[in-house]
């Protein structure tokens, strides 16, 4: 198991081993998930700021005071805006495909006209076939009776 260990950490190139320094310059970004703006906001609007003093006044304002507090919607990733408008856009062609305004839901609703036509036809077709063999049944009983 301490082998598997070892044998899994990353083998250091260079001086890499023997300095153990982090860039203080370097930022590391993470993204943020909706939680944490959410908790960041709450924690701002927690505090409380008096009346600017006369330098931020004339400066324009409190410099403590970011564009985020004031944005209402998490900022969300390319991926996360494009999924939420592939979303919106199929919600939006199921609904206006209900409705019958989209070219395939005119040409679903052509066919089943015409399939409920043909249904209708072949109906009346099977009730006149079925009249004419109890009219025909009935003319033969007739015959036979009177034959005898």
């Amino acid at each position: 198991m301490y082998f598997t260990y070892l044998y899994l950490q990353k083998k250091k190139k260079g001086v890499e081993g023997l300095i153990e320094i982090e860039n203080p310059n370097r930022i590391i970004r993470k993204p943020k998930k909706v939680k944490e703006i959410a908790k960041e906001k709450d924690e701002g609007e927690g505090e409380e700021e008096g009346a600017p003093g006369p330098q931020e006044a004339a400066a324009g304002g409190s410099s403590k005071v970011s564009f985020a507090q004031f944005s209402t919607k998490p900022e969300l990733s390319r991926r996360e805006r494009e999924e939420l408008d592939r979303q919106r856009a199929k919600a939006h062609y199921q609904k206006l495909h209900a409705e019958g305004k989209t070219d395939e839901a005119r040409a679903d609703l052509a066919r089943l006209a015409l399939v409920r036509k043909q249904r209708e036809e072949a109906a009346r077709k099977r009730e006149e076939e079925k009249q004419a063999k109890e009219a025909a049944a009935v003319a033969k009983k007739e015959a036979k009776q009177q034959g005898r």
